[in-house]
């Protein structure tokens, strides 16, 4: 089975004929053009590959193995431990170019999984933090938005990136490790605008709430999920010792719950990584 790109695709990067078989353990995701993982694809994905079904390679550099196409393929490849993925490869290039192709693969309005509105700000805000000129974004985006919806995305963006860098200047200046002078420069901020931000009123208050709630929230749903667990175990545990189960069949319910477990914990990974990226 091979992998459909589209020309706009195909105009970006130099890619080999045929596939190769990689390592999963070897295939870098540098940046992720959607805000998260489907998970229901991602299933969809791993009940296919039980079935004995094939998928279609995924796109990475022929160097590095960055990942350009095919993050919720490869997921499912990982759910279920596979050892190796078949990938067509194309030539190194720049972050400007990899993160544009990553997003045209997926652009198609008629795409099985077109971007969201949240994928396409996040995408935006990826492009100018890698250096993508806005007339360039502007044309990437013309065939599906209009010119007043694309100024408004990069304006929204543009201002997410400069409280980004607002932020972490006060930070360093808090910490001490920096003076306003050196962090304003460091980050690409008016210094006057750093030393107003923080000479302002604090909120730690209101943010405090939100994280308490926030964890409270977290903590209420994990409580019920295994709550769900507990009990269909202490059900199929009653149903054996009635006769109603056989060990084989305890065994495979047992076996389904560890899956599930399992896939929720690699999905956890999967975010944790996500926030790495977000963070470095």
């Amino acid at each position: 089975m091979q992998i459909e790109l589209n020309s706009r695709v195909k105009k970006l990067l130099t890619v080999r004929r045929g596939t190769k078989s990689i390592p999963i353990e070897k295939i870098s995701t540098r940046f992720y053009i959607r805000v998260a993982l489907d998970e229901e694809r991602v299933a969809m994905f791993v009940e296919m590959l039980d079935n004995g079904r094939t998928l279609p390679p995924i796109l990475v550099t022929e160097e590095s193995n960055t990942l350009i196409d095919g993050r919720t393929r490869l997921a499912a490849h990982e759910r279920i431990e596979r050892k190796t993925l078949q990938c067509v490869v194309c030539a190194e290039t720049d972050d400007q170019t990899l993160i544009t192709a990553a997003f045209l693969a997926n652009a198609d309005p008629d795409a099985s999984m077109p971007p969201t509105r949240h994928d396409i700000r996040h995408t935006i805000e990826l492009m100018l933090k890698a250096g993508t000129p806005k007339t360039q974004i502007k044309g990437y985006f013309a065939d599906s938005l209009g010119p007043r919806m694309i100024n408004r995305y990069i304006s929204n963006a543009e201002s997410k990136i400069h409280k980004q860098k607002m932020s972490k200047a006060r930070v360093a200046v808090a910490e001490e490790k920096m003076t306003v002078k050196k962090a304003a420069d460091h980050y690409g901020v008016d210094a006057n605008a750093l030393r107003k931000m923080i000479s302002g009123k604090p909120t730690t208050k209101n943010t405090q709430q939100e994280l308490v709630a926030t964890r409270s929230h977290l903590s209420g749903a994990t409580k019920r999920f295994s709550l769900v667990f507990s009990k269909q175990f202490a059900t199929n545990v009653e149903r054996f010792e009635m006769g109603d189960l056989s060990d084989e069949e305890l065994k495979q319910l047992f076996a389904h719950e560890h899956r599930l477990v399992a896939n929720i914990a690699k999905a956890h990974v999967d975010r944790e990584k996500r926030l790495a990226k977000l963070l470095s």
